[in-house]
């Protein structure tokens, strides 16, 4: 069977359950510097999907433009940003947080409510080091093979 597009898959999977799609994000760190890098913590993460999506419709099999586009416009993470409940929350407190949204939603299906992301301190840092895509990831299989020694 031939591959598909992943850009039509997911359009197929989120479409159905929840438009638009996105991530359910919690935001956990709330210090001088955290408020300065936020934005640029969210931006990057929008610009890692889309520099997958672009690498996707580049080099992939079959992919769709229009589904592509798509997928860019109807991307609208969900995030949890509340100082007073979530600053210096525990992964266990999170995990109790977004279980409870979960089961309060009438259909809880999608990339949204399958799991969460959590910006912690050493995360919100991570994306201050690096806030542009790191490139293409995806190794083809001969680059694969001359990295491994083979």
């Amino acid at each position: 069977m031939a591959p598909r597009c992943e850009a039509t898959t997911l359009l197929k999977q989120e479409i159905t359950h929840r438009w638009p799609w996105g991530y359910t994000i919690y935001r956990t760190v709330y210090t001088p510097e955290s408020d300065l890098h936020w934005e640029a913590a969210a931006d990057a993460i929008r610009a890692n999907i889309f520099a997958t999506l672009d690498w996707q419709l580049k080099n992939g099999r079959r992919q769709d433009r229009h589904s592509h586009r798509l997928v860019r416009e109807g991307y609208r993470s969900l995030v949890f940003e509340d100082k007073a409940r979530f600053d210096g929350a525990t992964i266990s407190q999170i995990r109790e947080h977004f279980k409870a949204f979960v089961n309060n939603e009438p259909a809880p299906l999608g990339n949204r409510f399958r799991w969460c992301l959590v910006i912690d301190q050493v995360a919100l840092q991570s994306f201050i080091r690096h806030p542009e895509p790191a490139g293409t990831y995806i190794q083809d299989e001969p680059d694969t093979k001359e990295k491994n020694g083979a």
